[in-house]
């Protein structure tokens, strides 16, 4: 069909994309690189000439990146993958070719990435499922409907985007399919080499989003719940846990008590916030 392009939103991903980038040549592919300090962009000129790049220069997150570079692209169809994700070219055909048995407003297509999706109802055919929601590590959009909705949700850095933007979708009668036979394999947290500041970044954020999303889309008992646990269970989880999980939980404490303050996921100026730093950007 070649009517889909597929987007890559990069952090410090050189590891990755050797492997990934040479057999997409012939298809449409843009990379969205989120000023990487390693040679991802470099990597990328490399490996593959005919690839699109952005190379924006923050780290404006997940979600502020996919936007920029949806509303860039002209085709109808865009196929946002993390970098982490093992690609079949066969299997991608294969997955564009099911939007054919798709009638009405669809939104996204979740190819099957080893991880559960939310509330599988009847299946109009044998391998697509109407669904809920699914991990947002490929996914499939139709571009038209995605811009509608506004893209993602620019307030969160990263993590549980595509559960609120679903959570929108669904509340607009636009129907989410998992297309169960088709594999793209995730090779989950590879995107970005370890190291224990990434971590925190990590821990921080996954926490602020998820009050975040509970908070706006009213989800009082599963807020009250995240408030309760990250406040006061985690006093004793960190006291009897080794270095690596004390650490993690003292960290979403701390994103806890960022979020009741009513500290933003993004400073002023753009940045993501960093518990590294002492204090938050103003």
């Amino acid at each position: 069909m070649n009517q889909t392009t597929i987007i890559f939103v990069t952090y410090n991903s050189s590891h990755l994309l050797s492997s990934v980038l040479p057999q997409l040549n012939g298809y449409k592919t843009l990379v969205f690189d989120n000023n990487s300090v390693d040679d991802t962009v470099h990597r990328c000129q490399q490996e593959s000439p005919n690839t699109e790049i952005i190379a924006n220069k923050i780290n404006i997150g997940y979600g502020r990146a996919a936007n920029a570079a949806i509303k860039h692209i002209n085709t109808p169809y865009a196929f946002l993958v993390n970098p982490d994700v093992s690609i079949n070219t066969e299997q991608f055909d294969a997955l564009e070719d099911s939007i054919k048995k798709i009638e009405g407003d669809w939104f996204y297509i979740a190819p099957n990435t080893g991880h559960a999706v939310a509330d599988i109802v009847a299946p109009p055919t044998d391998n697509m499922k109407r669904i809920s929601h699914a991990t947002g590590c490929a996914l499939l959009f139709n571009v038209e409907k995605f811009l509608s909705l506004g893209g993602f949700d620019e307030n969160i850095f990263l993590y549980y985007e595509e559960m609120d933007l679903s959570m929108r979708a669904k509340n607009k009668g636009l129907e989410m399919y998992y297309a169960e036979n088709i594999e793209f394999p995730h090779n989950s947290k590879q995107s970005v080499a370890y190291s224990d500041d990434l971590e925190a970044l990590r821990n921080w954020h996954f926490q602020w989003s998820s009050l975040y999303y509970k908070k706006k889309h009213a989800l009082w008992g599963r807020l009250i719940e995240g408030l309760f646990k990250n406040l006061i269970l985690s006093l004793g989880r960190q006291a009897f846990s080794n270095k690596k999980n004390s650490a993690k939980y003292q960290v979403k404490r701390k994103a806890t008590q960022a979020f009741i303050q009513g500290k933003k996921a993004f400073s002023k100026d753009g940045q993501p916030f960093n518990p590294a730093w002492n204090t938050q950007k103003k």
